[in-house]
């Protein structure tokens, strides 16, 4: 008898020493949904003369394109604009690139804002703003994003005999503060981006 109180209080022991069991942890969450930006998308005017196609953020985007030769400046020097417009013709966008060589095509220029005072060899310069009621009010501006490592503008064809360019570009900006408008990005990027445009003297 002795001996079985002992067996039984060493049984008890083993049982009673038995580390609970743990359950599994709950599974992690799952991630929260990707925010939804809003991409405001305009309409692109008559593109009878010029057109840019691009994806603005995650939008389809297109545009009314205008290339002119920079004759306030300097004949050797194109611009190229590309506004959208408002249901009822209002611009609301315009995007652009200028100091274009207008003697070279098949090159590719990164991105810088500059002045005619200050040009840089090898590159262009880009400019965004989004405007307000009939068009003629300026809404926000904005700056280019330059910690962007993909901004480029590339010139593919200049044909001066059909006064026709072509080419492709990608462009990210910063929106400038302080805001103006809360529906505008604070980041808008253009990508995948390419356009065609008839020279106007």
């Amino acid at each position: 008898m002795k001996y079985f109180l002992v067996a039984l209080a060493a049984v008890c022991l083993i049982f009673g020493c038995q580390k609970e069991k743990i359950p599994d942890p709950p599974p992690p969450p799952p991630p929260p949904d990707t925010p939804v930006v809003y991409v405001p998308i305009y309409q692109p005017g008559d593109t009878s003369m010029g057109a840019g196609y691009a994806k603005k953020l995650t939008a389809k985007w297109n545009a009314e394109a205008i290339c002119v030769i920079q004759s306030f400046f300097d004949t050797n020097y194109l611009s190229i604009i590309f506004i959208t417009y408002s249901v009822d013709g209002a611009q609301r966008e315009s995007f652009g690139f200028s100091f274009i060589p207008r003697f070279e095509d098949g090159k590719t220029y990164g991105l810088k804002k500059m002045t005619g005072g200050s040009l840089i060899p090898n590159f262009v310069s880009p400019t965004y703003t989004t405007w307000t009621s009939d068009g003629d009010v300026t809404e926000d501006r904005y700056d280019l994003d330059t910690t962007a490592t993909d901004n480029f503008f590339r010139i593919q064809t200049i044909d001066l005999a059909n006064n026709r360019v072509e080419g492709t570009f990608t462009a990210t900006f910063k929106i400038r503060e302080p805001r103006i408008n809360p529906a505008n990005p604070k980041t808008v990027k253009f990508s995948e981006g390419k356009f065609w445009a008839v020279i106007q003297e």
